[in-house]
Formats: structure tokens, C-alpha cells, sequence
């Protein structure tokens, strides 16, 4: 096969009135890359419509835990957060975490058996005034609210 001529950038070039400055300027032109040029050869094509299928397949709850595990993959210096991992019903949101080190622990009322966790946390204020952050209630967490 011939080689392809290649083309040189065009140049656009200018002076100003008298005793102006001369100004060159370069815009350059891309070549469109088409499926059938892909330096490894895929077809890209075909590879989103095989994933589009598999993914309408799958349903939108397998879609949004590939997400949230792709998202918690960059993640690294993860706090402990034992407590949230212990009641996945009273988190409303699985990639808000609520960590053990600064946790608001529910001990009232004194319930033999119920559990001390909402997901919320102490938020660090200037002052004397406390601050508690918390997500917004779930059907298993609303109770534990009012024992804040």
C-alpha cells in the first residue's frame, strides 16, 4: 500500500498597524478514529453493546453494587467501622460510612438486648456546643432516633 500524504498544520499569520507585533498561530487537524483503526483491534462498539446487554440483564441492583465496589476500590485508610458493618438495615446509604471512632452509641433506653447504633456521628464544632450528624431516617432506624 502507498503511504498516505500527511498534512501540515496550517498556519495563520498577521501584523498589526504600524510597528505592531507579527503573530503566528498553529491549528492543527485530527484525523477521525474509526472502530476499524483501534491500535488492538476491538470493536468498540460491540463491546458496549455486549456490556449494555449484560447490564440490562443483571438488573439495576447488580449495577448499582458494581458501582459502589469499583467506587470503594480507590478507597484506602478506610477508618473501622465495625458497627456499620454489623446492621446493613439501619444504613440507608452502603457508601456513607459511619465509623466506630466517632459514632454516637445509643444508651438509653436501657433495653436488655437492643441495639446501641444509629448512623450518626460526632462532628467536630469550635466551641462548647456538640454536634451529631446523622442520615436521614430508614424504616429499621426511626425509632432509634428519639434515643439520641
Amino acid at each position: 500500500m502507498g503511504k498516505k500524504p500527511t498534512r501540515k498544520p496550517a498556519t495563520q499569520e498577521g501584523q498589526s498597524k504600524e510597528g505592531g507585533t507579527k503573530r503566528q498561530s498553529t491549528v492543527r487537524r485530527h484525523a477521525k478514529v474509526t472502530v476499524s483503526q483501534e491500535e488492538d483491534g476491538t470493536q468498540i462498539e460491540t463491546q458496549i453493546t455486549k456490556k449494555s446487554a449484560a447490564t440490562c440483564e443483571a438488573g439495576v441492583q447488580a449495577l448499582a453494587d458494581e458501582f459502589l465496589k469499583i467506587k470503594l476500590m480507590g478507597q484506602t485508610n478506610i477508618p473501622p467501622k465495625t458497627a456499620f458493618d454489623a446492621n446493613p438495615d439501619k444504613n440507608r446509604y452502603k457508601d456513607v460510612i459511619c465509623i466506630d471512632q466517632s459514632r454516637v452509641i445509643l444508651t438509653w433506653p436501657p433495653i436488655e438486648g437492643s441495639s446501641d447504633y444509629i448512623h450518626a456521628n460526632w462532628a467536630p464544632v469550635r466551641g462548647e456546643k456538640k454536634f451529631i450528624c446523622t442520615q436521614g431516617l430508614s424504616l429499621f432506624s426511626c425509632n432509634s432516633m428519639f434515643n439520641i
